[in-house]
């Protein structure tokens, strides 16, 4: 194509003969549409329709690699040799479709119109872009520099290695630095002034896609009718490339406290609030298990205690059983059971028993039959005790009978 640098340098390609700039409009012109991938800076001595273009700096976003086209060896031919499509350069820095980006275009604009007829279209001027994703003080625009550090990426190492790029550059062209404008004539170009031509372009991409994430398509549409007005003013006869107007941002655009403006949240804003809503997400269901598992344990410690009730109710009704067994005596209708009975139990014996045998005998009398029988007395008084209780039970037996 043209003469490749290497090294540091090895994306970057100095394209300075017809044939390089024929195979470099193919390449231009096989890049996708569906979004930005061409960027472009241009470099001059006094640039403008007053001055010169010495260099056309170019980059192509899906391959990471930036051309420098030598327009001040090139002339117009830069702009009129076709490539295999029988296209130009012209024409793809006109065409409407295959959108490209600059930064702040009026004084490239005025430049490519008037020095070389180029009347560029499908332009997306970041700067104004910048302007409109902010949430207030849109009067002035901000320069590339400040984007950069405002919106860039990159490390803190990184930030200090390109200003240092910057710098060297600078003290080579600004006059206010000891150097002149007349370095982007010299040939060989100096190293120091590729790499300070390279570095700002392949910003531009990154820097179009973080402020499109936060533009509306209300915001979407002033800035780009800011953008052709932009162009068009830069052909006009009477246009100023230098004084404070340069540094206002578009009429109007600082009483538009955004209707619109939610968008100004940026996407990292608006991903750290899905993160936290997910993680409060979290710790409600978190909250939520907790809350289930101590009802659960509630639940368990309940059904527990009326196991426990249950079992002690069992319990006391064996209890009560056996007392009840305990405290009725083999004789049926003895008195002294009778009234045990209804003491503990609420209940007439004569209701719980059937066959029950009107008897009187004294408590004494039972308690005197019931330590007989468990043995406690000797010889004839357990024979006699078991003989009179027998006697009275059938006595009253055969009494009963004739009542009924």
């Amino acid at each position: 194509m043209a003469s490749s640098t290497s090294g540091e340098n090895a994306n970057i390609t100095f394209v300075d003969t017809v044939e390089g700039i024929s195979q470099l409009v193919d390449v231009l012109y096989e890049q996708p549409t569906t979004k930005p991938s061409i960027a472009v800076d241009l470099e001059g001595v006094n640039l403008s329709r007053y001055g010169t273009i010495s260099i056309m700096q170019v980059f192509v976003a899906p391959t990471k690699h930036t051309f420098l086209v030598d327009v001040h060896t090139l002339g117009e031919k830069a702009f009129s040799t076709a490539g295999g499509r029988e296209r130009t350069l012209k024409d793809l820095l006109e065409d409407e479709d295959i959108p490209k980006l600059f930064f702040d275009v009026r004084m490239d604009s005025d430049a490519l119109f008037n020095l070389f007829d180029v009347a560029l279209g499908g332009v997306e001027d970041v700067q104004l872009r910048e302007v409109a994703t902010r949430g207030e003080g849109r009067m002035f625009v901000h320069g590339l520099v400040r984007c950069i550090e405002q919106h860039s990426s990159m490390s803190w190492d990184q930030k200090k290695t390109w200003k240092e790029v910057k710098q060297q550059g600078r003290s080579l062209f600004a006059p206010e630095l000891g150097g002149s404008y007349e370095v982007f004539s010299q040939r060989p170009f100096p190293e120091a002034l590729v790499k300070y031509c390279t570095q700002d372009v392949q910003f531009l991409p990154e820097l179009w896609e973080k402020l499109d994430r936060r533009m509306t398509g209300c915001w979407r549409s002033r800035v780009k009718s800011a953008t052709d007005k932009r162009v068009a003013l830069s052909r006009d006869p009477q246009f100023k490339h230098s004084g404070s107007d340069m540094a206002y941002a578009p009429e109007g655009w600082e009483y538009i406290y955004d209707e619109y403006n939610e968008y100004d949240d940026t996407e990292e804003e608006e991903e750290d609030e899905d993160e936290d809503e997910g993680e409060e997400e979290e710790e409600d269901e978190d909250e939520e298990n907790e809350e289930e598992e101590e009802e659960e344990n509630e639940e368990e410690n309940e059904n527990e205690e009326e196991e426990e009730e249950e079992n002690e109710g069992e319990e006391e009704n064996e209890g009560e059983e056996e007392n009840e067994d305990e405290d009725r005596c083999e004789v049926e209708g003895c008195r002294y059971c009778r009234l045990v009975f209804y003491e503990n139990y609420g209940v007439d014996y004569e209701d719980e028993c059937e066959n029950v045998v009107e008897i009187h005998v004294e408590p004494e009398d039972a308690a005197e039959g019931e330590n007989v029988a468990e043995g406690e007395g000797e010889g004839e008084g357990e024979g006699v005790a078991e003989d009179k209780v027998v006697e009275e039970f059938a006595e009253d037996g055969d009494e009963n009978e004739t009542e009924r």
